[in-house]
């Protein structure tokens, strides 16, 4: 994460060294999993308690809000395709399935 609240992709293929996209969060972002099944899917934690779930070809806009954390969400990790697991400052451990 950045203070100025971007997630930046770069693409390791390309020799330009330049970022690739960027996509935009309200807080700092304080964590990213990649989704093993699905190339195109990463999920991120943010310090605004946000889980968001995106898709790398159009990433302006989140596919999908997650339940969000009382406090900073800090962990994010993928439990197969299909379901996102989430810790924050709140104590608490969040598991959200996604709809097939």
């Amino acid at each position: 994460g950045h203070s100025d609240h971007q997630l930046r992709l770069w693409d390791a293929r390309s020799r330009g060294g330049a970022p690739t996209g960027a996509i935009p969060h309200h807080g700092w972002v304080s964590s990213v999993a990649w989704c093993g099944v699905r190339e195109h899917l990463l999920v991120s934690g943010c310090h605004d308690g946000g889980v968001r779930l995106w898709d790398t070809r159009s990433p302006r806009v989140a596919l999908h809000s997650l339940p969000r954390h009382k406090g900073k969400a800090l962990c994010v990790a993928w439990d197969g395709a299909d379901a996102v697991v989430s810790g924050g400052t709140d104590g608490q451990l969040r598991i959200s399935t996604l709809a097939a």
